[in-house]
């Protein structure tokens, strides 16, 4: 139980502040600490009609009496407290949370993902347009993800065991791959999809050996579309994406995930052989959010999107209602 403490018009602190909560939240699926933009936005708010109500108990206080300010003696000026501090001081108070939420981004982050276990460690450049592809490290080992280009330039990152690092690389040719801290190739990519020339491109070096080179392309120019891509660094992991909109709501249970047809709200399923690029050549990628991996399903869907998780099975487990089903429950309740 919250026991508030005030004194006159201090009661009003916390209204202002649940009410702005309650507004802004319209525009936010994270309603956390976490969310920095959000907090800040209702701190904003909050300091706003604090400090205005400050001001209209000072002008108040000061104001004359009916009988002219010659004759007039001051007013008793009563203290307009929330929790023994003066409204004046609150107003001061959530003007300088606002701030630190704008800059800091929010409380915990950037956040670990639970479940999943997987960080996304982002290093974006400022150019445009870039292509993010993040590299999925799902084994217990640190491995070191490669980028390869045409002509010999390279690029290594390495990434810590059951993590996956974002990273920006211009639309064009590339070979991907994964190696141990030995230098020794984990994995590169299934063969087969090298017949496929819409992804592929042949190219024999001076020396004669042959490369296929993944081509990336450019991302979409809507801004709400998902143009992120994956790779699996030791072609293991599948992903699937889950419409996971009927369970967005507050104050959900157990029982309102159990005995779902989950096979059914699985959007796609994508092999690791091959680059992953979700929702690739979709109409509907505007109407949807996409929950990267380890990311929360949230209790709330923006009015008219759907909500899309991505998770992930090891290959040798059968997808199946009960164990899409359990995926969910542990990332909710545990």
């Amino acid at each position: 139980m919250i026991v508030f403490i005030w004194s006159r018009s201090g009661i009003l602190v916390p209204i202002f502040f649940f009410l702005s909560a309650w507004l802004i939240g319209y525009a936010y699926d994270d309603h956390t600490i976490k969310n920095g933009p959000y907090m800040g936005f209702v701190f904003l708010s909050t300091s706003i009609l604090v400090l205005i109500q400050a001001l209209m108990v000072k002008a108040m206080q000061s104001a004359p009496s009916e009988e002219g300010a010659e004759q007039a003696e001051p007013k008793p000026k009563g203290r307009h407290t929330f929790f023994y501090i003066p409204v004046f001081y609150w107003g001061l108070l959530t003007a300088g949370l606002c701030i630190y939420f704008f800059v800091s981004g929010g409380i915990g982050n950037p956040k670990k993902r639970s479940n999943d276990s997987y960080v996304s460690t982002s290093k974006k450049e400022e150019e445009k347009p870039k292509r993010i592809i993040n590299f999925l490290n799902p084994t217990a080992d640190t491995l070191y993800c490669y980028i390869g280009e045409p002509g010999g330039n390279e690029r290594k990152e390495k990434i810590g065991p059951n993590t996956y690092s974002s990273l920006e690389v211009d639309p064009g040719e590339y070979l991907f791959g994964a190696f141990d801290l030995d230098n020794n190739l984990v994995y590169s990519h299934a063969d087969e999809y090298e017949k496929d020339q819409s992804k592929y491109h042949r190219v024999k070096e001076k020396d004669g050996k042959v490369f296929y080179y993944r081509i990336v392309s450019s991302p979409t120019p809507e801004k709400t579309d998902y143009d992120e891509a994956w790779y699996v660094m030791d072609g293991k992991k599948q992903l699937i994406m889950i419409d996971v909109t009927d369970i967005c709501f507050a104050d959900r249970t157990k029982k309102d995930i159990t005995g779902v047809n989950w096979r059914d709200h699985i959007v796609e399923e994508y092999d690791p052989g091959d680059l992953i690029e979700p929702l690739a050549g979709s109409g509907s990628q505007t109407n949807c959010t996409v929950l990267n991996l380890g990311e929360d399903i949230p209790t709330r869907a923006k009015s008219g999107k759907l909500v899309y998780w991505m998770t992930s099975f090891s290959r040798d487990i059968k997808i199946t209602d009960e164990v899409i089903e359990q995926k969910i429950i542990g990332k909710i309740f545990d």
